[in-house]
């Protein structure tokens, strides 16, 4: 199967909403992926997975996505470890694609 075929029988919109609310409920520390949504993946659910998983994750900080349950946005949050400010930083715009915070 393809990652066309995958969400043809899954529902794009359905998954997402589903992979949204668990990233709210959650609010995971960070998601991290198996697989990159190529060709390089194998079939199209793991391919289609990979996608999700970026896009819930955007979705999920998104207050106008799937509205009725949002709560609060996503952010980043760190305890311990040996993370720093500036890590934190990294982190948010490389992997989550969100703005510089000033200083």
């Amino acid at each position: 199967k393809t990652q066309e075929e995958s969400f043809a029988r899954w529902g794009h919109e359905r998954v997402l909403y589903d992979a949204v609310l668990a990233v709210r409920r959650e609010r995971p520390q960070i998601i991290l992926s198996t697989f990159v949504g190529g060709i390089s993946d194998g079939h199209g659910h793991h391919q289609a997975s990979a996608l999700l998983g970026k896009e819930a994750c955007e979705a999920a900080g998104d207050p106008s996505r799937f509205p009725e349950r949002a709560g609060r946005q996503a952010q980043i949050n760190t305890f311990g470890g040996g993370v720093n400010e500036i890590q934190r930083e990294i982190l948010a715009m490389a992997g989550l694609g969100m703005k510089r915070s000033p200083r």
